[in-house]
């Protein structure tokens, strides 16, 4: 079983610990086919493309987000979780917002022990970012009540996040995950899986 670290931004996490966020769509291992996509076909991406990088079906995705750690003689000692909380600081910008000033950490560098959110895919393929159904959107995790229609709020996250290297209009290729969402750590889930073998 491949077990690997997929970065995730705040909105992300809010939808996946309210389980309304089952899919993910990523780039990585794409790249030679997304400086041109419109050169290749679907097709031929799928046959060249070679394994996803995050696995396939049943392998194990952790995710890595904003956070940060307060040890003794703060108030507040444990790990501390970005999404968590609705006060403005940026990551490595200090704020106020628990009675003390709050420097977040890069997801990038969120260790595998402090992760809480695991994914266990169900299915990985290739795809084009536009081909996404209404039901995808759905679960990319669109919040409910939304001002904008799924179909402009799927452009739109996509940009906010993919702008500079793969933009929406380039119609890039795309892995597909999806996956159950398991809120614990992914030794926890390792452990536990091992355990009932």
């Amino acid at each position: 079983m491949k077990v690997t670290p997929v970065l995730m931004d705040g909105e992300s996490m809010v939808a996946l610990r309210a389980r309304r966020k089952t899919q993910t769509r990523r780039t990585r291992g794409l790249a030679k086919f997304n400086e041109d996509p419109n050169k290749w076909t679907l097709e031929e991406v799928r046959e060249l493309a070679g394994p996803c990088l995050y696995g396939e079906a049943g392998d194990l995705c952790w995710c890595k987000e904003t956070w940060l750690e307060w040890v003794e003689p703060t108030p507040y000692p444990g790990f501390w979780y970005r999404s968590d909380y609705p006060c403005k600081a940026q990551v490595g910008k200090s704020a106020t917002g628990f009675g003390a000033a709050v420097k977040w950490k890069s997801s990038m560098f969120m260790p595998r022990r402090v992760s809480r959110v695991t994914l266990r895919l169900t299915g990985v393929e290739v795809e084009r970012v536009q081909g996404i159904s209404i039901e995808d959107i759905d679960a990319e995790g669109c919040p409910l009540g939304q001002l904008l229609t799924p179909t402009l709020w799927w452009p739109d996250r996509w940009d906010g996040i993919n702008l500079k290297k793969c933009p929406y209009a380039s119609n890039p290729y795309v892995w597909a995950l999806k996956f159950e969402v398991l809120l614990e750590n992914v030794d926890s889930v390792i452990e536990r899986m091992e355990a009932v073998r």
